[in-house]
């Protein structure tokens, strides 16, 4: 029996964070279970995914890519803990 797919992420960290874990499921069983393919077809829906919302946030917030890099760049923007989470 499958398991029912998960929620959409609402943000960038949850995105990560479910693929992080479907990536260590994948750790767990052994290759010949799922299809070389149907992985890169997953890893290829999930980053066309990432990337349209991305672009949806920077035109929603009003900022470019250029100026998040910038913003993301600067460890004073951000406390340790979160500074280091980033790294």
């Amino acid at each position: 029996m499958t398991e029912p797919p998960p929620k959409k992420p609402e943000n960038i960290f949850e995105a990560v964070s479910q693929f992080e874990k479907k990536l260590h499921e994948h750790e767990q069983t052994e290759p010949a279970q799922e299809p070389l393919q149907a992985l890169f077809q997953q890893c290829q829906k999930l980053h066309e995914e990432l990337s349209t919302r991305i672009d949806r946030e920077f035109e929603r917030s009003g900022i470019s890519e250029r100026q998040y890099r910038a913003y993301i760049n600067r460890p004073q923007n951000f406390s340790e803990k979160d500074w280091q989470r980033l790294q």
